[in-house]
């Protein structure tokens, strides 16, 4: 199980490993990491692929006061954007957005 943890908040990810280029798959609201279980052994013949509870679901508890399932990341990112994600041990992850249709 691994962690990214940032101001107590707790994010639990799932990263296939490898130095292939990164692809990040967000769930939406009232789904986990697991909603990618067929996609991902597929994707990561050729990719790195990582897999997140979003805040308030799965393994991914949100903090006292925080914003809850209401601050899911696919929000506020639109097709295109590219995203920065910091993982410890890892490295800065920097990749194109593609949301789920």
């Amino acid at each position: 199980m691994a962690f990214m943890v940032k101001d107590g908040f707790r994010l639990y990810y799932e990263d296939t490993g490898g130095s292939a280029p990164a692809v990040l798959f967000l769930h939406g609201a009232g789904g986990n990491h697991l909603s990618w279980w067929q996609q991902v052994p597929v994707f990561a013949e050729e990719y790195r692929c990582i897999t997140v509870d979003q805040r308030g679901f799965g393994q991914s508890p949100d903090v006292i006061g925080g914003p809850g399932p209401n601050a899911l990341a696919t929000e506020n990112i639109e097709d295109g954007d590219v995203v920065e994600i910091e993982i410890p041990g890892i490295g800065v992850l920097r990749n194109p957005v593609v949301k789920e249709r």
